[in-house]
């Protein structure tokens, strides 16, 4: 009878712990209590996207991958766009840079898959890597078309996407008249430059989405966020 009661008592604690799991797993980032204003940013890894539940879950803005290089576009795109812009999630579109390719055809192909409207998220150049067979001043050179280009178009300040360590070795005395959008994947925000973005975590959830997503943070007041927005 003891070992019966043993075991009970041991499937008991066993169950208690399998239920309780999910509650540790999902604790919040600390990003999430200091900043007001939240988003999320996804591509096709993201497969289908219930948005009016992203809505409910305090969602109020996200990226989406529109572009790569000169010729491929997102799958997901604009399934995505169509989402987020029925459910009132402000709308942003981003550019992955391929340096082995012209910044103004790029740049070109962003604008004719995207459809940037006013009202939407500022353009977003994704730079992260150089690929093979191209130097620094290649992705800095294209890069600097795509951005004068696209700006162009739209008459604001497109944003460049951009990790820590890329930042301090090809852009950091490059690109200081444009505003960041960062990812570093701590507890502390980026204080290594002005950045209106912080990409916090890549393993976040949120309600709408299965398995895990980028979450982000806007540095700003709602103000500010209208205001940008505005442009």
């Amino acid at each position: 009878m003891y070992f019966t009661l043993l075991m009970r008592t041991a499937i008991l604690y066993l169950i208690l712990g399998i239920l309780a799991f999910p509650l540790f797993a999902q604790k919040k980032h600390p990003a999430q209590k200091a900043y007001a204003i939240q988003g999320i940013d996804v591509s096709k890894w993201q497969g289908e996207i219930n948005w009016k539940a992203v809505k409910k879950d305090q969602i109020t803005f996200a990226f989406a991958k529109a572009t790569q290089g000169i010729k491929w576009r997102d799958p997901m795109y604009k399934k995505n766009r169509k989402g987020m812009k029925k459910n009132k999630i402000v709308k942003g579109a981003y550019h992955f840079f391929e340096s082995k390719h012209s910044g103004k055809t790029q740049a070109k192909h962003y604008w004719k898959t995207a459809k940037w409207k006013k009202g939407d998220l500022p353009p977003v150049l994704d730079l992260e890597r150089i690929d093979k067979g191209t130097k620094a001043k290649d992705m800095l050179r294209e890069a600097r078309v795509w951005l004068d280009w696209v700006e162009d178009k739209c008459d604001c300040k497109p944003l460049i996407y951009t990790n820590r360590n890329f930042f301090e070795k090809h852009l950091r005395e490059q690109f200081n008249d444009y505003p960041y959008w960062i990812a570093r994947y701590r507890k502390k925000a980026p204080d290594f430059t002005t950045w209106l973005f912080w990409q916090y975590t890549d393993k976040g959830r949120v309600k709408g989405i299965k398995g895990k997503v980028d979450r982000n943070a806007f540095f700003g007041s709602t103000e500010a966020f209208n205001r940008l927005i505005r442009k």
